[in-house]
């Protein structure tokens, strides 16, 4: 009997940044509420309030991981706005998996690229259980009744990979 294969293998790593124009990011990606910035201080010039992933074909596996950097704009002074990262089978399913949820904490009033009350880098990174042979990721900004006209937001880096582990529930 040969040994099952553990660990973990690349299936995409995505630097937004590399795009050049609006046409060739939106060809790949789905965003919403799409901004443009240009800047000195920074490579990255795509933002919006939700990204989608393409959908990535996945092979065998038992779990998925994903790791996100992102740059958020003009986070809002509120309790009442977040990031919640997504997971589907396909573009268009209603069937999604919330795999990563957080409330954004207001970071310092320091703009590098946006004009109201703050950008902020952050890191997340998740494994899951995954047992679809697609997938595809959303990463999503949101806010209720927090005042702010243009909380965007981009990812810096985009790490996914599939991962095999042995099946301990048994």
């Amino acid at each position: 009997n040969d040994p099952i294969p553990i660990g973990c293998k690349d299936v995409a790593f995505e630097d937004l940044s590399q795009y050049d124009s609006e046409e060739e990011i939106r060809a790949r990606w789905n965003f919403v509420n799409y901004k443009q910035f240009t800047s000195t201080a920074l490579r990255w010039k795509h933002f919006g309030s939700k990204l989608t992933s393409p959908q990535y074909n996945l092979g065998g596996h038992t779990h998925v991981r994903i790791d996100i950097g992102t740059l958020m704009v003009d986070v809002p002074m509120s309790n009442d706005c977040g990031l919640v990262i997504t997971l589907s089978s396909t573009r268009t399913s209603t069937d999604k998996e919330v795999i990563y949820s957080a409330g954004c904490e207001y970071f310092s009033g320091l703009n590098v690229i946006g004009e109201e009350r703050g950008d902020k880098i952050g890191f997340f990174s998740v494994q899951r259980r995954w047992s679809a042979s697609t997938a595809v990721i959303s990463v999503e900004v949101w806010w209720g009744k927090a005042n702010t006209g243009s909380f965007v937001f981009t990812i810096l880096n985009f790490a996914f990979q599939t991962c095999t582990w042995p099946d301990i529930s048994a």
